[in-house]
C-alpha cells in the first residue's frame, strides 16, 4: 500500500478552505469509527439470534472489557496530540518515536490479562443478573480480555496516523478487522463449515482475532516505505522513559475520563436499568446500539478536530485552532441534531430492528426519546472535549466527568429510583440526559475560556 507523506496544502485561513480541510480529514475518520462501530454492532446482531438473554448479556460484557482496556487505550490515544504537534513543528522523527512507545504500553497491558480474567466471575456474580445472562457475560469477558494488548497497541498506531493527517490508513486497517470479525462470528457463533458452535464465546474469539489483524496491518504500514524514510519509523523503536512519561502525564487524565464515563454507563445498565428486569436491560442495550450510530461518526470528526487543533498549535497559530474547532462543532451538530429527531420520530421502528419482543420494543421506544433529546449536546461535548485534548488540556475534562457522571448521572439516577419510584426507568434516563447536557456546556465553556493556549506538553 502506498502512503502519501506530502503535507496537506496550507489553508488560506478562510472558513471555506478550513471547512474543506476538515471534511477531507474527517471522512476517513468517520469511516474508521463507523466501521469500528460495526464490529460491535455485528457482534450484537449475530449474538442477538441466540435469544433475549444474549441481548441482555452482550452490552454489559462489552462495556466491562472496554472499562479494562480503556486505561491503556486512552494513554496511547494521546499519541495523536504528540504526533500532531510534532508534525506541526516539522519534527517527524519525534512523531514516530511516540508511536513506538504506544506499542510498549500495549505489550505491558498483556501482562495484566490473566489476573483480570480470574476476576470476571466474582464481579459479575455481584450484579445478581439472571443465571443465563450471568453465564454468557462471564463466558464472553474471559476470552475477550485477551484482545486488550492488541487493542492498546493498535490505538496508538492509529493515533499516529491520525496525528500526521493520514486517517485513511486507520480506515483500511479497521475494515480488514471488520471482515475478519464478521467471518469469525459466522463460523464460531453458529458452527459453520465444520467449526464448533461456540455461541457468545465465538463472538469473543472473533473479536480477539480482529484486533490482532488490525494491529498487525497498522504495524506493517508503519514500517514500510515511504514512512520508514520520512518519519524514520525503523530507527525510533527504542523505549524512551521521557516519552513514556509524557504519554502517561498527558494521557492519564484521559484514561481516568474514559474509565469514569464507561464505568458510569456500565453501572447504569447493570444496576440501575437491570433493576427493572431483563426486558428493560435488553431494551437499554438496543438503545445504546442506536446511540452508537450517532456518536461514533461524531467522534470521527472529533478525532480530526484533535489532530488539526494540535497541528495548528504546533505551528504556533491558536486562532486557527479556534476556527477549526468551531467548524468541527458545526459539522457534528448538523449530523447529531437530525439523528436525535429521527430517534424520537422512528423510535418503535428502530427498536424493532433489533428485537421482536413486544415488551422490549415498547420500553426501548420510550428510552429512545430520552436519547433523542440529548443528542445535540452530546455532539457539542465531543467537539470541545476533543479540541481540548488536541491542545493537551486533558485534566479538566476528566474532572468534569468525575463530578457529572458520578454525581449527576449515577447519583441522580439512583436517587430517582429510590425517591421517585413512580418514574420507573424514566428516572435514570432523565439523570442521564441532564448529565450529557451539562457536560456539553461545560466543555464549551472551558474551551472558550482559553486556558489551553498556555499549555506546553513537551
Amino acid at each position: 500500500m502506498e502512503v502519501s507523506i506530502t503535507s496537506p496544502p496550507a489553508p488560506a485561513g478562510d472558513w471555506r478552505a478550513e471547512s474543506r480541510l476538515m471534511w477531507q480529514q474527517s471522512l476517513p475518520n468517520i469511516g474508521l469509527n463507523v466501521t469500528r462501530m460495526m464490529m460491535t454492532f455485528i457482534d450484537f446482531v449475530m449474538v442477538a439470534a441466540l435469544g433475549k438473554a444474549a441481548i441482555a448479556a452482550i452490552s454489559p460484557a462489552t462495556l466491562f472489557v472496554l472499562i479494562l482496556v480503556a486505561v491503556g487505550m486512552a494513554i496511547t490515544n494521546t499519541v495523536t496530540t504528540f504526533a500532531s504537534q510534532a508534525f506541526g513543528r516539522g519534527e517527524l522523527r519525534e512523531a514516530s518515536a511516540y508511536a513506538w512507545q504506544s506499542i510498549y504500553v500495549g505489550a505491558a497491558t498483556m501482562i495484566a490479562c490473566y489476573p483480570l480474567m480470574l476476576c470476571v466471575e466474582p464481579i459479575f456474580r455481584w450484579f445478581g443478573h439472571e443465571p443465563e445472562v450471568f453465564r454468557m457475560e462471564v463466558e464472553y469477558c474471559r476470552i475477550c480480555i485477551w484482545s486488550m494488548g492488541p487493542a492498546v497497541a493498535a490505538t496508538g498506531l492509529n493515533s499516529f496516523f491520525v496525528g500526521i493527517q493520514r486517517p485513511r490508513v486507520g480506515l483500511i486497517s479497521v475494515m480488514a478487522a471488520l471482515c475478519v470479525n464478521a467471518l469469525g462470528n459466522y463460523l464460531l457463533i453458529y458452527g459453520k463449515f465444520g467449526f464448533p458452535a461456540l455461541g457468545i464465546a465465538g463472538a469473543a474469539i472473533a473479536t480477539v482475532i480482529g484486533w490482532c489483524v488490525r494491529m498487525g496491518l497498522l504495524l506493517c504500514i508503519f514500517l514500510r516505505e515511504p514512512l520508514a524514510t520520512k518519519f524514520e519509523t525503523r530507527r525510533t523503536w527504542r523505549i524512551s522513559g521521557p516519552r513514556l512519561w509524557n504519554l502517561l502525564r498527558v494521557g492519564s487524565p484521559t484514561s481516568v475520563q474514559w474509565i469514569l464515563d464507561i464505568a458510569a454507563w456500565f453501572l447504569f445498565q447493570t444496576i440501575l436499568i437491570a433493576g427493572f428486569g431483563t426486558s428493560a436491560l435488553a431494551a437499554a442495550n438496543v438503545v445504546i446500539q442506536c446511540m452508537h450510530v450517532s456518536f461514533m461518526p461524531a467522534i470521527g470528526i472529533g478525532m480530526t478536530i484533535c489532530s488539526l487543533v494540535g497541528h495548528a498549535i504546533g505551528e504556533g497559530r491558536p486562532a486557527l485552532a479556534v476556527r477549526r474547532t468551531a467548524i468541527g462543532c458545526a459539522m457534528i451538530s448538523l449530523y447529531m441534531g437530525p439523528v436525535g429527531v429521527a430517534f424520537v420520530v422512528f423510535r418503535e421502528f428502530l427498536i424493532g430492528l433489533f428485537s421482536s419482543d413486544v415488551v422490549v420494543i415498547e420500553v426501548g421506544a420510550l428510552m429512545l426519546i430520552w436519547a433523542g433529546v440529548f443528542q445535540l449536546f452530546d455532539g457539542i461535548g465531543i467537539a470541545y472535549c476533543m479540541a481540548l485534548r488536541g491542545a493537551g488540556d486533558t485534566a479538566y475534562p476528566a474532572a468534569a466527568i468525575f463530578v457529572l457522571a458520578w454525581a449527576v448521572f449515577l447519583g441522580g439516577g439512583w436517587a430517582a429510583t429510590r425517591w421517585l419510584p413512580a418514574w420507573g426507568f424514566h428516572g435514570p434516563w432523565a439523570a442521564c440526559t441532564v448529565y450529557v447536557v451539562l457536560f456539553g456546556l461545560v466543555m464549551w465553556w472551558r474551551f472558550r475560556g482559553g486556558r489551553w493556549r498556555g499549555i506546553k506538553i513537551a
